[in-house]
């Protein structure tokens, strides 16, 4: 497979929101950390039913959704590197331009996202362990914290 990532992709916004996660599942990726944004479980499944009942249960409503939990989920990464891509997905090319090296780091992309969820378990298990476990977030342990 080939992943060309052109000056067109989402870039990271440092003013969303989002707590960052260092990535840890694949042996080797150092320094790759990924800003992720909590989604309470009842969100999701309104969104399951809201898309089902806009396209019907079809492929679009599947791939509608998709986008929109991809989008919500993920607020950008930083010290991702060409050579992390291939670790996390092995067999995959990913194409930046010329110069580029397996140090090169990879700008955030939601395309690029979506395709390292699609094909590495590895990387779509942690992440839907993270966004749905409200604990994870500093920010929601903080409001438990000042409710007691």
């Amino acid at each position: 497979m080939s992943v060309t990532i052109t000056k067109d992709s989402i870039k990271y916004d440092p003013s969303m929101d989002g707590e960052w996660f260092p990535f840890d599942e694949v042996e080797g990726v150092e320094g790759f950390e990924i800003k992720l944004r909590f989604i309470p479980p009842k969100e999701l499944k309104s969104k399951v039913r809201q898309f089902n009942r806009q396209y019907g249960e079809t492929a679009k409503a599947d791939k509608e959704y998709e986008k929109w939990r991809v989008q919500k989920a993920c607020a950008g990464w930083r010290g991702l590197k060409i050579k992390h891509v291939n670790m996390i997905v092995p067999g995959i090319n990913v194409t930046l331009g010329a110069g580029t090296t397996q140090e090169t780091d990879v700008e955030f992309s939601l395309d690029l996202f979506k395709t390292l969820e699609d094909y590495s378990y590895a990387f779509s298990r942690w992440i839907g362990d993270i966004v749905v476990n409200e604990a994870k977030f500093s920010s929601a342990k903080k409001n438990v914290s000042e409710e007691d």
